[in-house]
């Protein structure tokens, strides 16, 4: 009986490998292109109005923690197990979520409220020291 000759697979991984970076890496960029695209385009004068009116509205949530308990919640979520928001709504523009940081809590603390793209550009944000909403286009 005949022996069977050993195949090489290496360069046909070096071929699949090749095929993959020359058609796959393109897709990825053009898709991560088309997103930002989309998330940028949602920040139309309608949208920004009303993450505006959504974000007034966490503000004040957010407010009436500090006032009952002399702190700043850790996240949003907190605001809902406590029953100050229903739920966390979502933005309609950018990456479709509100990001909220606790800023130096240990001083009494100040926070960052902003909806924004994933690229963080453009972005509707809470300004805490003016206290009013700042657009970044």
């Amino acid at each position: 009986m005949r022996a069977m000759p050993k195949l090489n697979l290496l360069p046909l991984a070096l071929v699949a490998l090749v095929i993959t970076v020359v058609l796959g890496l393109p897709a990825i960029y053009t898709f991560r292109i088309v997103d930002s695209f989309r998330q940028e385009s949602s920040f139309t004068s309608e949208n920004i109005n009303e993450a505006e009116a959504q974000g007034r509205m966490i503000v004040a949530a957010i407010n009436e923690y500090h006032d009952s308990t002399g702190s700043y919640p850790e996240s949003l979520k907190v605001l809902v197990e406590q029953s100050l928001l229903d739920e966390v709504p979502t933005p309609p523009l950018g990456n479709h979520r509100w990001e909220y940081k606790l800023l130096y809590p240990d001083v009494g603390g100040i926070f960052k409220l902003q909806a924004c793209t994933d690229d963080h550009y453009p972005c509707v944000y809470y300004s805490f020291e003016e206290e009013k909403w700042r657009i970044d286009m």
